[in-house]
């Protein structure tokens, strides 16, 4: 007789959640009459009375203005705000789904999502029942937020593209012409950078002084850790990290494919053989970070407000995607709103969740502060100062550049594959083990071909148990 595997505390809670949310859900259901009581001029149902919901994140008092707005748009719903550090938070919401208590609305990460669907309400109806425009969704939300042909979260900000950030006053000092968005527009050339490109800019831009020492960066990133960057790289390549993508049904990994480990070996060779990326220790020793320090000429980032505005203060910037391999990548995966299928207040928690996600007001307010809002993106750019004082400007056109719904620059939106920042139903297990293989090939250990090929062996078994 085949050993039974050990259920870990997690899987534990992940069962009892989804146990838990179908109770609560079906003692949250109207009771059915025996008989049909209402008299046939009976008015139509009252509007929603006012009710008390909760909504969860790990952003500190970050979303009090949504908040206080939701108060002010629909005056039958107050909402109260809990946040729990990121490192406690889905195992603190996993509890309180055992234990009935959870928050109506809870914010996802696309990176763990695939663990979630499970326990939350699809939005379907929702949001037909408040008219909203599907389309004008950062990416296909029955993809980028859905299961099965559902959609179960919605998106609060754009989903993160990864951008080459360049120190404009660098650039200008050295010369150098970059295929950017401009001043006045894209480059001629703009998105027409290669890998190869790449390469050679951050070899041009990288300077070490008579001691062998480095005094500027070309990269400020450490290539020397696997994460989303070196994921965006492994796509543009033609890899992919599962056999399924989309479905959360995957049973193999593929990130021992050629196009995979070429990818991955050529990134973390800038920093072990081009040496024009720092090792973690390096991009660590500079209080503030290389880049805002000014001590690299390029990073490469998925720009908030916040950095932006202070780059561009001390230095200036020049924005422009990430060059590419094969194809060119767009990213979907992001912070969304989800409700609790175990929620007593369905109606005004899949409200809340569509106003802060859709609503001009909040738009108004996350796009200038915050991040580009993950809806109806064009609207909110449109707002912004015009270009040349418009530098904020500058980087959301680069964000929708390479999506063909929203792109004012057409060609950059040709060649491209839309991919997931997200790692299956196994998330976690899958980023822990490649992360952990792909540290022995930064120390020497292995090679990146029998790194990954150790990784595919383990998360191929976890997989298997299902």
């Amino acid at each position: 007789m085949a050993a039974k595997s050990r259920m870990s505390r997690r899987e534990f809670l992940w069962a009892s959640a989804i146990g838990s949310a179908g109770v609560v859900a079906a003692a949250c259901q109207p009771a059915v009459p025996a008989t049909d009581m209402a008299d046939e001029g009976e008015a139509a149902a009252p509007a929603m009375e006012s009710v008390e919901i909760r909504f969860s994140h790990w952003h500190g008092g970050f979303w009090d203005p949504i908040r206080d707005g939701i108060g002010e748009a629909h005056p039958e719903i107050t909402a109260i705000s809990e946040s729990t550090p990121w490192g406690e938070y889905s195992t603190k919401l996993l509890t309180q789904m055992v234990g009935g208590v959870a928050p109506d609305v809870v914010m996802v990460d696309s990176y763990w999502q695939g663990e979630w669907f499970k326990v939350l309400l699809a939005l379907d109806d929702s949001l037909d029942a408040h008219g909203v425009d599907n389309s004008k969704w950062d990416a296909d939300p029955w993809m980028q937020c859905g299961n099965d042909g559902k959609i179960y979260s919605l998106s609060q900000v754009y989903c993160p593209n990864w951008q080459l950030v360049v120190n404009r006053t660098l650039a200008e000092q050295e010369g150098i012409d970059l295929p950017d968005w401009g001043d006045d527009g894209p480059a001629a050339n703009y998105d027409e950078w290669r890998w190869d490109d790449l390469v050679e800019l951050l070899k041009a831009t990288t300077k070490v002084n008579a001691d062998g020492e480095v005094e500027q960066w070309g990269l400020a990133n450490s290539t020397a850790r696997f994460g989303a960057v070196s994921l965006y790289f492994m796509y543009s390549n033609g890899a992919q990290a599962l056999d399924d993508l989309w479905g959360y049904n995957e049973t193999e990994a593929l990130i021992d494919s050629e196009e995979s480990v070429q990818a991955l070996q050529d990134y973390i060779d800038l920093t072990l053989v081009d040496k024009v990326a720092p090792t973690p220790a390096e991009a660590q020793a500079v209080q503030g970070g290389l880049f805002n320090s000014g001590k690299a000429f390029c990073t490469i980032r998925h720009p908030g407000v916040g950095d932006q505005r202070v780059n561009q203060e001390a230095f200036g910037l020049l924005f422009m995607p990430v060059p590419w391999r094969e194809h060119r990548v767009q990213m979907m995966g992001t912070n969304s709103w989800g409700v609790w299928s175990g929620s007593e207040n369905t109606d005004a928690s899949a409200t809340f969740a569509i106003w802060a996600t859709t609503s001009e007001a909040i738009s108004d307010w996350i796009t200038p502060n915050i991040n580009l809002t993950g809806y109806d993106m064009r609207r909110a750019i449109d707002k912004l100062p015009e270009l040349p004082e418009g530098w904020m400007r500058r980087f959301y056109e680069v964000f929708l550049s390479r999506d063909e719904r929203f792109t004012t620059h057409p060609s950059a939106a040709e060649n491209v594959l839309w991919m997931p920042r997200w790692y299956g139903r196994k998330a976690r297990f899958f980023s822990d083990t490649v992360r952990r293989e792909y540290d022995k090939v930064f120390l020497g250990e292995k090679s990146m071909q029998q790194a990954m090929s150790d990784a595919k062996i383990e998360i191929d078994a976890a997989l298997a148990e299902g």
